[in-house]
């Protein structure tokens, strides 16, 4: 949530330099292109910042920059719009004040999940964390990675690493799809390494990272990721007590 709130600042920043170019040269396209970009990207992140703050909390200054940014999509008064600015800047501060004591969670990963996963993990956490609730696609490619990886592992450190090569394709592996099916089928002291109904849960979760590494005309959006987050959790719960 902070960083969010920081790459707001920095747009709000961004978007009243513009607003002082346009101040000084009224109609001039350049800057008004530098408007518009601005205002997109401070509009995108303030969409994933509604999602994840608790609004109950700051309800009434989440109102005054609704108000204050509304003014920003009127047309001309630049004086007025770069004191909006400054006014959503201030809120943006007194909203920090307020929540600085409340925890709010970047990412849906339990505690002791994550603690399994640091170890070996510890760059796909960091991503995570840096892309969660901010950019679907990002999200989709690393939850992908870290499942792919987990299997990995949990085959290569019980001794069957052989059962996930690629028999056509020397010291290469198969394809995420076949290592689920394999690990639906593979039992590690009479438990298989991930259940047959997870396995069937998780093509969710394969099919929006494969999407977001592969299908370069399509998005994928966090309400996409949401509901998969139970099913991967539950995966990755199972993958790893076979590490």
């Amino acid at each position: 949530m902070k960083v969010i709130i920081s790459d707001l600042k920095i747009e709000l920043n961004e978007i009243k330099k513009a607003l002082f170019k346009l101040k000084k040269y009224p109609g001039n396209s350049t800057y008004k292109g530098k408007f518009r970009f601005h205002k997109i990207n401070f509009e995108k992140n303030y969409r994933t910042l509604l999602k994840i703050i608790p609004l109950d909390k700051v309800k009434t200054l989440i109102d005054k920059i609704n108000s204050n940014f509304d003014i920003l999509k009127e047309e001309g008064k630049y004086k007025e719009k770069i004191k909006s600015v400054n006014r959503i800047k201030d809120l943006f501060d007194n909203i920090e004040v307020e929540l600085h004591d409340i925890q709010v969670p970047e990412v849906l990963l339990p505690s002791n999940l994550e603690k399994k996963l640091k170890e070996d993990f510890s760059d796909e956490l960091r991503d995570l964390e840096l892309v969660y609730g901010r950019s679907g696609n990002c999200t989709a490619f690393i939850l992908r990675k870290i499942l792919e990886k987990s299997i990995f592992f949990s085959f290569s450190r019980n001794g069957l690493i052989k059962k996930i090569e690629d028999p056509r394709s020397p010291n290469k592996f198969v394809n995420l799809k076949t290592m689920i099916n394999l690990a639906s089928k593979e039992k590690i002291s009479g438990t298989p390494i991930l259940n047959s109904k997870t396995a069937d849960k998780i093509q969710g979760i394969k099919f929006l990272g494969d999407t977001a590494a592969h299908n370069f005309l399509i998005n994928v959006n966090m309400e996409d990721i949401t509901p998969q987050m139970p099913f991967i959790i539950a995966a990755l719960k199972e993958i790893t007590s076979h590490f």
